[in-house]
């Protein structure tokens, strides 16, 4: 490498060695104004890379596993700040390898309110999860994700989705803990979703998802449901259902047309009020609250 060079990369890693976020944002467009894929390489070499699929960061960038778990906890902004420095590094600086062969990406509990769009480039992604990150929204660039197939959203600030999330390929979607009102309609377009869990938002209602006709699993648990929604009644594949903590406290009678379903969560109010629930689905494990002790069925 070039003394000039070596100059630029020792100036970039203080800068990304920086408590400061803006030093850290200096530091990436410094590295990505060079056009060096050489340099790139050498500064992501300061992570853990794995080419067969995985992208992990150490304690330079966002590892949080790689931390002392006895030691202070990180600072979650200068953490977010230097998670998306590495996404930029690797999908932005010529290094092609990360973002054409990364299948894998775990983050979580940092605070990246608004995240990046360069994630669009990540092409290969198949699974991602972003837990606890402080999320408000999502960038567009989620169309270009098409074999994504397990996106993990859950403790973010989400009140809306990009369109560009609403068409098949999705099989998991995990929207936990998040600040949804409302869902739109046009969720149902993730035509090929298998699982979809709502627990823990401020839903006062759902829309006809029976486009949702491959769902396996659906959780609207700690809700504000006072009805049950309809097209629940028209999902043959369903397998699981958690209801509890809404206020709805009537259940359909023809619940039990829902021949495949093997597991039922409901709270004690619901089960208060539905006492002919174990009969109407004599071959369905009716849970409680914590969801691991089964009910006995109603005589």
């Amino acid at each position: 490498m070039k003394s000039t060079t070596r100059k630029h990369a020792k100036r970039i890693r203080e800068l990304l060695d920086a408590v400061d976020v803006n030093r850290i944002e200096q530091g990436v467009e410094l590295a990505l104004s060079m056009q060096d894929p050489a340099l790139i390489a050498e500064l992501l070499s300061g992570c853990t890379i794995d080419l067969d699929g995985n992208l992990l960061f150490n304690k330079r960038f966002t590892d949080l596993s790689a931390r002392d778990r006895w030691g202070p906890e990180p600072d979650p902004v200068r953490q977010g700040a230097l998670t998306v420095a590495v996404l930029e590094l690797a999908g932005r600086g010529g290094y092609s390898e990360i973002p054409l062969l990364l299948t894998r990406l775990f983050i979580d509990r940092q605070n990246i309110p608004h995240f990046p769009d360069v994630i669009g480039l990540f092409t290969a992604l198949e699974t991602l999860q972003l837990p606890y990150m402080h999320i408000e929204t999502l960038p567009d660039a989620f169309a270009t994700l098409s074999r994504l197939h397990t996106l993990v959203l859950k403790g973010n600030r989400l009140s809306a989705l990009p369109g560009s999330l609403l068409r098949p390929g999705l099989h998991t979607l995990v929207l936990e803990r998040n600040q949804f009102t409302m869902i739109p309609s046009d969720l149902q377009k993730i035509s090929t979703l298998k699982t979809l869990v709502l627990t823990q938002n401020q839903l006062t209602t759902l829309p006809d998802l029976c486009g949702l006709t491959q769902l396996v699993g659906l959780g609207l648990a700690n809700n504000r449901l006072a009805a049950f929604p309809d097209f629940v009644r028209n999902m043959p594949a369903l397998r699981w259902l958690d209801v509890r903590d809404n206020p709805l406290r009537t259940l359909p009678r023809d619940l039990g047309s829902l021949k495949g379903l093997a597991t039922l969560w409901l709270d004690d109010a619901q089960l208060i009020e539905n006492p002919w629930i174990g009969d109407a689905l004599p071959n369905t494990r009716i849970l409680q609250q914590s969801g691991t002790s089964p009910i006995a069925k109603a005589p």
